[in-house]
């Protein structure tokens, strides 16, 4: 099962890039078998001391402008599109997801849910904001 979940991701975020002062691509993770400490395995796969601040946010606000642009030209609506098809993806492939941001300027994000065969699987991609 956990194969047709990283092909689903793998498809859905093809050619897609997550905008900050750098554009950087989504990869899709597969960490096996799901602990209780999701926010400790984020941590610990982003080498995050505990000082260097994590916070979680919701898959909608992440997702949020991306999905829906306020001043969507062609080429917006386009990538809107292909976001909105990812989130779905996401949604039908994954229970629970959650989504971390780890850094302050240099920003990890994960965005990591629960297949059927209970493995932590998901997206990460990086932000640069100063």
């Amino acid at each position: 099962m956990s194969k047709n979940t990283v092909s689903a991701l793998k498809e859905a975020a093809d050619g897609l890039l997550y905008m900050s002062e750098t554009d950087e691509p989504f990869d899709v993770v597969h960490w096996g078998k799901a602990t209780s400490d999701l926010a400790g395995e984020v941590r610990r796969r982003a080498g995050a001391a505990a000082e260097a601040g994590m916070k979680e946010i919701t898959l909608d606000k992440f997702f949020g402008q991306l999905t829906d642009p306020p001043h969507a030209d062609e080429d917006a609506a386009a990538d809107a599109a292909q976001y909105r098809k990812l989130v779905g993806t996401i949604r039908e492939h994954l229970n629970n997801v959650r989504v971390f941001r780890t850094g302050k300027v240099n920003i990890d994000i994960h965005i990591i849910g629960e297949n059927t065969d209970h493995e932590w699987v998901g997206l990460k991609t990086k932000a640069v904001e100063t």
